[in-house]
């Protein structure tokens, strides 16, 4: 996902992980949960972005994933924290976040995009105070 703020800011965004393989038939696990966590990072550098938003950690996505992950992926109810955001009345499919989630992911989005406008407001007030 590559979001334009103000046609001058870019953000790129690691998606959430994928609770279970194989829940979509062409949706390997190893590549949302091991592949994309570095491959788009890498790509933002390419691509000259200002950040990366990193849904993926905060949906609950961690480096020992295999793990950690309920085996048999989410369900209502679980024990596994992230499963919160996956797992309610509303959906379950391990792919998709339910509205816990998707305001989980907001509140990311949020915080990258409101980070990038203090530090750019804070460095233009930087600037016009030099030339005074």
């Amino acid at each position: 996902l590559v979001l334009s703020i103000r046609a001058r800011t870019k953000l790129l965004a690691i998606p959430p992980p994928l609770m279970e393989d194989g829940v979509y038939d062409d949706m390997s696990q190893d590549v949302v949960d091991a592949v994309l966590p570095e491959l788009v990072p890498a790509v933002a550098g390419v691509v000259d972005c200002d950040a990366v938003v990193d849904v993926f950690r905060a949906l609950g996505g961690r480096d020992d994933w295999e793990d950690a992950f309920p085996a048999d992926g989410c369900a209502v109810g679980s024990d596994f924290g992230p499963c919160i955001y996956f797992c309610s009345q509303q959906s379950c499919d391990q792919c998709h976040p339910n509205d816990v989630g998707y305001a989980r992911l907001a509140e990311a989005m949020a915080h990258a995009v409101l980070g990038l406008s203090h530090s750019r407001r804070t460095a233009q007030l930087r600037e016009s105070r030099l030339q005074f």
